[in-house]
């Protein structure tokens, strides 16, 4: 009886061991976008960039309340160049601050038209 006892806490530190170890490699490779914070990613973003800050102001619609309006932000803030984003499901705009390239525009409009809130500028 001993015997199984001891292969059956074998196997369960086993198991501890393989999570802990699945755990520290996804830590490991995750990006630094990935850390959800906006600080970091606004500064890798401005660091490289050669161009001047410009703000713009699209026109998204779909967007009907604040649950909107953080989906909004959220996926915008993934899109390199992009340093700021407001929402506003009031006047139906979403202000971005970002690096200037016009790529970065039409990117952000991109990922809007993925996430289901059309946008045009």
């Amino acid at each position: 009886m001993d015997s199984i006892a001891n292969w059956q806490d074998l196997a369960v530190y086993a198991l501890i061991g393989l999570i802990l170890l699945f755990v520290i490699y996804r830590i490991a490779r995750r990006k630094k976008s990935d850390t959800g914070c906006t600080a970091c990613a606004g500064q890798t973003n401005t660091q490289h960039s050669s161009t001047k800050q410009q703000e713009s102001i699209l026109r998204v619609r779909n967007m009907h309340c604040e649950n909107c309006e953080n989906t909004v932000t959220r996926a915008l803030h993934h899109v390199e160049g992009i340093t700021s984003v407001k929402a506003s499901h009031q006047e139906g705009t979403v202000t971005i601050l970002y690096n200037g390239e016009p790529k970065v525009l039409l990117a952000a409009r991109e990922k809007l038209e993925i996430i289901g809130f059309p946008a045009e500028h």
